[in-house]
């Protein structure tokens, strides 16, 4: 019961509504269940869950630390620590976890815990580790067509940074036929367009993406990059500024990746005003471009 209040606080938070109904039924029903097994891993897994939407990193990371000082051997308190750690930026930690996940996971039947090291290695700069755990999901039969086409896109990228467009491509084109919806699937194909040169077939898959979720910060910047590229340089600056307001508010983006998006975004607007000639402008938002960069290391 606990869980599920968890899970519709979540799609409360997903829709921009208050979640905090929700979390507090969840807990309070913990604490009931505290009282009938007050060891038991899995009542604290949850909790920590709970805490990790509410969210309360810190005391989720102590709560799935219980959850693991009871039962070692729980898949799903390792997962979720990983993802915790994963969203305060801890990456080496998160992957650690993820792993010890996978190493109980003899049978490979929790495909969540690959699909997270498909992205988690990826953005450690782990190309071939990635792909290696993104074709753990993608081989998988009956499984949550998210979880594919998550991974599909990740190999899409990876693909791409290898010149293997027609690859990449394809992967793309498997994860279209899983979630046709997916704002970050049209972020993604806006940047194979680039790729291929096709600007305004890039301009589009960008404004798809924009549809799909309106406060998408990347979509935006997907766009700016787009509209540069067609030389449209004042429509740019007018959408990688409308990507400036959404990122602080953005719940699609990792707090760790906020800083890096702005910082990529306002890089997009000085280009754009190089290309106009105008210097002082350019300057100012290189230099929000850097501050950003140095505010992150």
């Amino acid at each position: 019961m606990a869980l599920a209040y968890a899970e519709k606080g979540l799609k409360e938070q997903e829709q921009g509504r208050d979640r905090q109904e929700y979390i507090s039924n969840a807990l309070v029903i913990i604490e009931e269940a505290k009282k009938i097994d007050n060891n038991n891993s899995e009542v604290y897994r949850i909790e920590a869950y709970v805490n990790e939407i509410k969210p309360d990193y810190s005391q989720a990371l102590v709560l799935y630390d219980k959850a693991i000082e009871i039962d070692d051997k729980n898949i799903f308190a390792y997962a979720g620590k990983g993802h915790t750690e994963r969203m305060l930026g801890m990456l080496e930690e998160s992957v650690d976890n993820f792993n010890k996940a996978a190493k109980l996971d003899t049978d490979k039947n929790y495909v969540f815990i690959y699909t997270n090291l498909c992205s988690l290695e990826y953005s450690r700069g782990n190309s071939e580790i990635a792909f290696e755990n993104c074709k753990i999901v993608t081989d998988k039969k009956d499984i949550d067509p998210v979880f594919q086409s998550n991974a599909h896109q990740t190999m899409a990228i990876i693909l791409m940074r290898n010149n293997d467009i027609v690859q990449a491509e394809n992967n793309l084109l498997k994860a279209k036929t899983l979630t046709p919806n997916d704002p970050n699937l049209f972020i993604t194909l806006s940047k194979l367009n680039i790729f291929e040169k096709k600007y305004s077939e890039s301009e589009v898959n960008a404004k798809r993406a924009i549809e799909f979720s309106p406060t998408s910060a990347n979509a935006y910047l997907a766009l700016a990059h787009a509209l540069y590229m067609e030389e449209k340089f004042s429509e740019s600056i007018m959408n990688a500024e409308k990507g400036v307001s959404l990122v602080k508010d953005d719940v699609s983006l990792l707090n760790p990746s906020k800083p890096v998006v702005e910082r990529d975004l306002n890089y997009s607007i000085a280009n754009c005003y190089r290309e106009m000639g105008n210097i002082e402008k350019q300057e100012e938002f290189e230099e929000k471009a850097k501050n950003l960069l140095n505010n992150n290391k």
